[in-house]
């Protein structure tokens, strides 16, 4: 065989192969880039985003304790409405590479991570105190989600995954400046973005445009 035949009956074979893959995996709902995304997440990158789906929930459970207690700030309610919409943009990534969530089936203010479960306390503690408390609780708790995913967007992750934690980056800092606002007296900040504008991921907003995304399961809503 001449080395030209040699090169086609190569390049046939791997043409076959390769829409054979594609067929199979769009037979199966996925894409064959997504396969080969799914293959590239690490174990510390799993462990990554389950460590932030379990910060976001934490976020929000801490929030919709606050709004039930100070019914007089509104913006607990506001920003607890977002933080389900992000923890169920970070479910959606759990589903997308099969990794196990540790949310799964758990009570509002109950957590797999001891970090995680010793902040929420502590917070909780605080925060019951007064509403200037729950603000301080809030504003510490803006402030390390802005360090965990600063340090995180830092890492080398898939395209998806940054993006995720880029944009859950931009909506902590928003936040932040809302509790902040609020904090200092001015109780017309909303904590969200306006209609149309803050970021998006798999289908959710923070401006609450939309509402949340498609398949993030969704515990632990008693407050």
């Amino acid at each position: 065989m001449t080395k030209w035949r040699k090169t086609m009956f190569v390049t046939a074979g791997t043409v076959g192969l390769l829409v054979g893959g594609g067929v199979a995996a769009m037979a199966a709902g996925q894409s064959p880039s997504a396969n080969a995304d799914a293959r590239a997440v690490t174990p510390t990158q799993q462990q990554d985003l389950q460590f932030t789906r379990d910060e976001e929930r934490m976020a929000r459970d801490l929030y919709q304790r606050f709004a039930g207690k100070y019914d007089d700030l509104p913006i607990f309610d506001r920003i607890s409405q977002s933080e389900q919409r992000h923890f169920d943009a970070v479910g959606n990534v759990l589903v997308r590479y099969d990794i196990q969530d540790a949310a799964a089936g758990k009570a509002a203010g109950v957590y797999t991570n001891p970090a995680i479960q010793k902040l929420y306390d502590d917070w909780k503690a605080q925060g019951l105190k007064s509403s200037d408390e729950a603000l301080k609780a809030a504003i510490a708790l803006e402030e390390r989600d802005i360090t965990d995913l600063g340090g995180l967007v830092a890492k080398d992750n898939p395209t998806d995954v940054e993006s995720l934690y880029a944009q859950l980056l931009a909506a902590s800092k928003h936040h932040l400046s809302a509790f902040t606002a609020v904090a200092e007296g001015d109780t017309s900040s909303t904590g969200c973005p306006g209609a149309g504008q803050g970021p998006r991921h798999g289908g959710w907003a923070d401006g609450g445009q939309g509402g949340p995304a498609r398949m993030g399961p969704q515990t632990g809503m008693n407050r």
